[in-house]
């Protein structure tokens, strides 16, 4: 009955539910029951680690974008035949530095988005992405905290306002690139 599995469901994402039931919930033939179960902020790594090997894709790639996924698990699925779990992979803040920096050279732009802009990207692959040809991929550089301050600089100079806009974002530019911003931004405009 739909009624069974809506209740199944529910007690999956709640946060009241035993970790014995969400082991159970998580061999449920129903989809949504087991991305419940990924969903719920209690689900063990050690369960997540088990439904990153699920047949559904859609359950590889909750597991793939829940922020409790061990890194091991991350790396696996940075493998995954999906590009929609890589994505996951690529924007999940637990993703190693070294995953990501395998993961900068696939073909995939919203891959490569991601990973710009993940605070875990090493500041060697953020440098190769600073050179992308998408705007987007080099704004999420420049606003990236590990970018360094020669990307930083080079960045400044693009010639996309908003890649130079996404430098001022970036939490440690230093102020007098703001100015020399500030100026080059001044002058155009007169």
């Amino acid at each position: 009955k739909d009624s069974d599995v809506d209740l199944r469901r529910l007690i999956a994402r709640s946060r009241a539910v035993s970790c014995e039931a969400l082991d159970i919930l998580s061999g449920d033939t129903e989809l949504e029951v087991r991305l419940g179960v990924v969903a719920n902020p209690n689900t063990t790594a050690t369960l997540l680690t088990l439904l990153s090997r699920d047949q559904d894709v859609e359950v590889r790639r909750a597991v793939a974008g829940n922020s409790n996924t061990p890194p091991e698990v991350l790396e696996v699925l940075s493998h995954d035949q999906d590009v929609e779990v890589r994505r996951a992979v690529a924007g999940n803040s637990n993703t190693r530095p070294n995953s990501l920096e395998v993961m900068s050279q696939d073909p995939d732009e919203v891959i490569r988005h991601r990973i710009a802009g993940n605070s875990n990207t090493p500041p060697d692959a953020l440098e190769v992405l600073s050179r992308h040809p998408d705007y987007g991929v080099r704004s999420s550089v420049a606003k990236n905290p590990g970018a360094s301050l020669s990307v930083l600089e080079s960045l400044s100079r693009d010639t996309e306002e908003w890649v130079r806009e996404a430098v001022i974002e970036n939490p440690h530019v230093p102020p007098d690139l703001v100015t020399n911003l500030y100026k080059v931004m001044d002058k155009n405009r007169h």
